[in-house]
């Protein structure tokens, strides 16, 4: 699946503030490429030690796609020179990173404004590089394959998915159906689902795309509303949109079952055994956003769950989540609670464990997920707006945060997964892009033009 963009899960932080009443505390190439400030200490006494200096990479001149190379004139993989324990190495793009990396098989990839998509080794920094030409808006890895979403976010400005090898930076085909905007949706063994999209609020037509991964072929498509999000079956592929859910089946298109709410879904569109669930939501009921659960394969309606304003779900084969104004594990049978805290809780896919439930909001708390006893709770300092699961590796949890004051997506947080203990916490001093991890390493992209991969 393709991780929620940060502008979803911005739009279910606010409608938590809405639900809860508040969940947080009211290089080179004229770039700066200064060392990123290191942010006051967690609440928690930071367990981490500043990493030892390493020898600086050797450069080597600038990749092209056709002979990919090491990346970056500046390349270190020296800490900053504050010292600060998050950072493993730094690199220059010289325009902003304004789109989440991803990480896979020990490399980190990332993609900036000025249209560069780089391959670094977790290690040590070094990759290839590849010129797309255009700003690229979102980045996806399915079975060896990179997925680029590249174009301008200008009004009238098209969009094109570029799929390059993602080893070695070979072209394998664009696809680029409209002159307009795309969203990357989902991604199965052999098939990526994309949608156009636009700035209209309401419920304009859309199209839904199934592309083949392999040649990027055209499979189907089918009409939707502006696209929200999308979860799949073991047959279809369930798409939240404006004013409506759609259900098609993965192999042909064929349409489902279509359902209408009242406003949007919000980052709650999950899929449990054959039930779905997303949030009704309308500013005129109370609560503002009533829980659904639905036959998977008719679309019927089996439950609803109204007890307080859900805006956040998660689910795996073993349970159901809600979050909002509380936190609960709900029945995806029959959509009671079977525990449920009064604490405010912002879930992601980075929340659920075998064993724990991990929950953001003013502070990150963790769970027992058999019974909601409270295990721990952690506080970020500085007092952030909300923060919230945005990956796990090797022991640690990396949150997002985000405070209502310019920069708003400043610091990132690191907590040891087990104890509660803060390691870290980081932040440059601009707009940073939502964290990714994998293996024993985490990345972020800053406004600085700067990619760091993070301990």
């Amino acid at each position: 699946m393709v991780e929620p963009s940060r502008r979803r899960l911005l739009a279910a932080l606010g409608a938590a503030v809405g639900a809860a009443g508040c969940i947080g505390n009211g290089d080179d190439g004229g770039v700066d490429t200064g060392s990123p400030a290191e942010s006051p200490a967690p609440s928690d006494s930071p367990t981490a030690t500043p990493p030892p200096t390493t020898a600086a990479s050797s450069p080597t001149a600038t990749a092209s796609p056709e002979e990919p190379t090491d990346t970056d004139s500046d390349a270190t993989t020296a800490p900053p020179t504050d010292g600060s324990p998050a950072v493993r190495w730094s690199r220059s793009y010289g325009d902003a990173l304004d789109t989440r990396p991803v990480v896979g098989d020990g490399v980190v990839y990332a993609g900036s404004a000025g249209g560069a998509v780089r391959a670094h080794d977790a290690e040590s920094g070094d990759g290839w590089t590849r010129d797309v030409s255009e700003p690229v808006q979102d980045l996806a890895l399915a079975d060896g394959t990179l997925l680029a979403l590249t174009g301008s976010n200008e009004l009238g400005s098209g969009q094109t998915v570029v799929a390059m090898d993602a080893g070695s930076a070979d072209e394998r085909w664009t696809f680029g159906p409209t002159s307009w905007w795309l969203e990357l949706l989902a991604v199965d063994g052999s098939t990526i689902y994309v949608a156009t999209a636009d700035d209209q609020v309401g419920g304009g037509e859309e199209t839904l795309y199934a592309v083949s991964l392999e040649d990027g072929g055209e499979q189907w498509s089918a009409t939707i509303t502006q696209p929200r999000d999308a979860t799949l079956t073991d047959d279809a592929v369930v798409v939240s949109s404006a004013r409506r859910v759609f259900s098609f089946g993965r192999a042909d298109g064929s349409r489902r079952w279509k359902r209408e709410i009242p406003d949007d879904a919000y980052g709650t569109l999950a899929v449990v055994a054959d039930t779905v669930v997303y949030a009704e939501t309308s500013r005129d009921s109370e609560p503002f956003s009533v829980l659904v659960g639905v036959d998977a394969a008719s679309g019927e309606e089996r439950w609803r769950f109204d007890e307080w304003a859900v805006t956040w779900t998660v689910a795996d084969g073993d349970g159901l989540y809600a979050g909002g104004a509380r936190t609960a594990a709900v029945d995806p049978e029959t959509g009671t609670a079977d525990w449920t805290v009064d604490s405010p809780g912002a879930l992601t896919p980075a929340s659920l464990t075998d064993d724990r439930l991990y929950a953001g909001g003013d502070e990150l708390r963790a769970y027992t997920r058999d019974d909601g006893e409270q295990l721990w709770t952690w506080s970020p300092h500085p007092p952030q707006g909300g923060v919230f699961p945005a990956a796990r590796a090797g022991g640690r949890l990396y949150l997002d945060a985000y405070h209502d004051a310019e920069v708003r997506n400043q610091y990132k947080f690191a907590v040891d997964a087990a104890s509660g203990d803060g390691l870290w916490s980081f932040e440059n001093g601009t707009e940073l892009t939502d964290l990714t991890a994998g293996g024993a390493v985490a990345a972020v992209g800053g406004a600085d033009g700067r990619l760091y991969a993070l301990r």
